[in-house]
């Protein structure tokens, strides 16, 4: 199967604003093999401010707190801050061999080991 076209932003979760924009698009097919892993690298411009608020929107810093008391006073905030909360929400299309799937999911970015 011939991957033709990809396209995928990334939005907050709940205010649906936008967080980044892909800039890379395919300039030629990708094979996708049977039960085989594809991964397809995506590069975003993305809005700093709006992806500043995405902290506070996916609760990853206490909700009585401003990222910038966060950034400015890091040692305080150690134990409060949950990177593993912080989320995005993926839109957009894949068309492979004449069939397009709509893309509509939520992403974790951050995954604790």
């Amino acid at each position: 199967m011939f991957v033709i076209k990809l396209n995928v932003d990334a939005f907050a979760p709940t205010t649906q604003t936008r967080i980044g924009q892909q800039t890379n698009f395919l300039t030629s097919n990708i094979t996708l093999k049977s039960k085989d892993v594809t991964n397809i690298p995506i590069s975003f411009n993305v809005e700093i401010m709006n992806a500043l608020a995405l902290f506070k929107e996916s609760g990853v810093i206490p909700q009585d707190s401003t990222l910038w008391q966060v950034i400015t006073h890091p040692a305080k905030y150690y134990d409060a801050v949950n990177l593993n909360k912080l989320k995005v929400k993926l839109k957009g299309f894949i068309e492979a061999e004449g069939i397009t799937l709509n893309i509509n999911q939520d992403q974790y970015l951050y995954q604790q080991l």
